[in-house]
């Protein structure tokens, strides 16, 4: 299993610029990522 720090890198990598404004400066509580295609963050 992957690091959560290193999924949470990535999933941030992967986000839209939209969905920064709300994930920006707050801890992810759950991330949900299938690489390439989705990332789900839950604030």
């Amino acid at each position: 299993m992957r690091n959560f720090d290193k999924l949470a890198e990535e999933a941030a990598e992967h986000a839209a610029e939209g969905a920064v404004k709300f994930i920006d400066g707050k801890p992810a509580k759950k991330i949900i990522a299938v690489p390439g295609r989705l990332a789900n963050i839950v604030v």
